[in-house]
């Protein structure tokens, strides 16, 4: 189960927010959510008041707020969330924070990269190659070290 923190910009109305906020759904989409947390510097626009309809039946927590939910304790202010056990995190503008219950990790996804592949199959093949020549490259690091030792 995963805890998603975003905050308000995310629901503004502009072509890269719409964007970001598309790819945030369908990375919703392919998760167990646990809880959502927003951090709100605005009044609530129609686009995060679309979003909350839609995501009636999964506890959403908007800022300012300090919660104990199911055993998460934590707080939430305009751009910040702490929760019992996991470092102090901001909002990401163009993204969201993971947070991973299962293996207790912490993840920032950024959602504005590639603007112009549209499709999340575009995205997720190039996070894969990119996700490749990661491995490829710590790989031949760790031989060399092997090497040097």
């Amino acid at each position: 189960m995963k805890l998603f923190y975003i905050n308000d910009k995310m629901f503004q109305n502009d072509s890269v927010q719409d964007e970001v906020r598309y790819r945030f759904i369908k990375h919703l989409q392919n998760n167990r959510i646990k809880m959502i947390l927003i951090s709100v510097k605005n009044e609530e626009s129609e686009a995060l008041s679309q979003f909350l309809n839609s995501y009636a039946k999964i506890p959403v927590m908007i800022s300012p707020l300090t919660f104990e939910f199911e055993g998460i304790r934590g707080s939430i202010s305009e751009d910040t969330l702490s929760i019992e056990g996991y470092p102090t995190e901001q909002a990401i503008d163009t993204g969201c924070v993971e947070y991973d219950l299962e293996t207790k990790c912490v993840r920032h996804i950024y959602f504005d990269m590639c603007l112009n592949h549209h499709l999340e199959d575009d995205f997720d093949l190039l996070y894969d190659e990119v996700e490749r020549h990661l491995r490829e490259k710590l790989k031949h690091l760790k031989h060399k070290h092997k090497k040097d030792v």
